[in-house]
Order: C-alpha cells, then structure tokens, then sequence
C-alpha cells in the first residue's frame, strides 16, 4: 500500500453559503505535534491516550492539525478570520495566501481580518517574509483583553501546563510586537460581546489565552460558530478534560471548552474549527457523559 505525507496545495479551499453571505475555508497547511504529549493532554497517561489515538484509527507517535482559515464575502467586505502562521510554523504551514490566490481571492482584496487570539499560527501570516503587511488593505481586530495580556510587558504563564514557559514567551512576544508596529493605525481593538460589521458577534471564549474569542457569524437566520482554538484534536470532545497544554489557563480553558460543546450540543448550530480535520465544518453532539464532532457531508471539493 503506497502512503505519502505530501499535501496537495491546489485542493486548498472549500466554498459554501450561509443566508447572503460567502463563505470559504482556506487551508494554510497544518501542524505536527511530534510526540503528541504533552502538548494534547499532559496530564493524561501514555497508555490511555495512546488507546484513545488507536480507537480512532490514528497513529500514536504524532499527530498533525489541520490550519483551517474563513474567508467571509459580504458584498464589497472580505473578511478574513485569522491570518495562519506566515513563516513561523515551518514549511508545512503557510499556505493561505496561494490558497486564497487559488480561490480566486486575491490579498489585496482582504478589508478586515478578525483575530481569534494572538499565538503565532494565527497572526503570523499578517506580516510577509520581509516584514511587510501581506494584506495591505486590511484593516485587523482584536480583542482588547487579548493585545493588552501580551503587550503588558509581563506575560503570566504561570497557570498554563506549558514546560518551557519563558521560551514560549521569547517565542511568542515577538511576533506579536512586529504586527503591531507594522499595522500602525491599521490596528483596531474591541470589547468583548461586541458585534462587528452588523453581522457577527465577538464572544468571549478566553482559556486558551485570556482573549480568545469565538465569532458568531449570523445571515437570514443561518448561524454559524466559528470557535477558534476551543478544540485542538477530536479527542477532545470525547475528553475535554484533558486539554492542551499553551492554554494560558488550563483549568479555565476546560470550563470554557465544555460551556461552547454543550452550548453546540443544545443549539445544534453549524461549528467551524481551526485545527480539526479538514475543512473543519461539522456539528457537535452529546455522547455519554461527553461529546463528540459530527464532521459535514460533501459531494465535491470545493461546493458552491
């Protein structure tokens, strides 16, 4: 049987409706956790989550997440939420801009970028590989709560399950002080709850980071959640207790992560992921005690 880790870049979008809106997905590549723990679930044993890896027919040894980006067309507005990891991640990710090229989306175009919360392999792909903004028109939002943590001079890591706190800091801080200073004015900041562009909320999912925020998208009665890092693998919904490990709270960040599960669970709302498979649409159910991702059903690679 012939297996290839390679990735095809020119099957790297997926586009869909929702009310008057366009909607596409835009794959900027993915992420290998390389071994898996403890970055998923460090307090979990190795047998245990080894099991739970094989239960669902993945290998052990690592995992790989995908780097899912929304691209919302409304009208003359095309707005981008998050903008991947640029250079940051390494040559499996980065993707998005020919991805977008592909979709017929070009970088110039982009009016607004939303920001989920400000690691790396969301913000990174804002500045080009010279430290130019690759999207020159855009103007870019984010959480107050979330630019004030790391712009605050003294990043607290200290409830996270991070092991190298201070190199995910060095890491970390950087970038995020490059974006600012080649946005400039371009920079908007905004209140958690707040609605944007008439036709999505900002809500406060912090956890993760103490900003992360979840985007409600809404358009003739269809909704659609878009969670950002809430969820990082599947396993997750089977046991959100066992989390991940840069949540800036790890405590804070299963709370958060069962509240918006059982919120998806109740509302039976469309759900949109970052980091779970390919294209990252689905619908989360109630299974047992837990949960589980109902992924969506399609019939082409890339449907209107």
């Amino acid at each position: 049987m012939y297996t290839t880790n390679s990735i095809s870049r020119k099957a790297g979008f997926h586009r869909f409706g929702l009310g008057t809106l366009e909607l596409t997905v835009v794959s900027d590549g993915f992420i290998v956790f390389d071994p898996p723990q403890p970055i998923l679930a460090p307090e979990t044993s190795k047998a245990c989550f080894k099991s739970a890896l094989e239960s669902h027919f993945l290998p052990s040894g690592f995992v790989k997440i995908a780097l899912n980006m929304l691209v919302i067309k409304n009208g003359a507005q095309v707005i981008l939420i998050d903008a991947g990891a640029g250079n940051t991640m390494g040559d499996s990710s980065g993707w998005l801009i020919p991805n977008l090229e592909l979709a017929g989306i070009r970088p110039a175009e982009v009016t607004n970028i939303l920001i989920t919360h400000a690691h790396s392999d969301h913000i990174g792909g804002i500045l080009t590989s010279t430290g130019d903004l690759a999207f020159p028109n855009a103007k870019v939002y984010m959480p107050r709560n979330e630019y004030e943590f790391w712009d605050s001079g003294t990043v607290n890591l200290s409830k996270s399950k991070l092991v190298d706190k201070e190199g995910f800091i060095r890491f970390s801080v950087p970038i995020i002080q490059a974006v600012k200073k080649a946005l400039g004015a371009k920079l908007i900041l905004f209140e958690p709850g707040q609605i944007l562009f008439d036709f999505i909320k900002a809500i406060p999912t912090p956890g993760h980071t103490p900003g992360h925020t979840s985007y409600l998208i809404m358009s003739e009665g269809q909704e659609l959640i878009h969670m950002g890092d809430l969820t990082h693998h599947l396993l997750l919904f089977e046991y959100p207790d066992w989390g991940f490990e840069a949540d800036y709270d790890f405590k804070e960040g299963i709370v958060t992560r069962k509240e918006m599960l059982h919120r998806l669970a109740e509302t039976r709302q469309l759900a949109f992921s970052i980091h779970l498979p390919w294209p990252g649409l689905g619908h989360v159910r109630k299974k047992g005690g837990a949960f589980e991702w109902v992924s969506e059903h399609f019939t082409s690679f890339s449907a209107m």
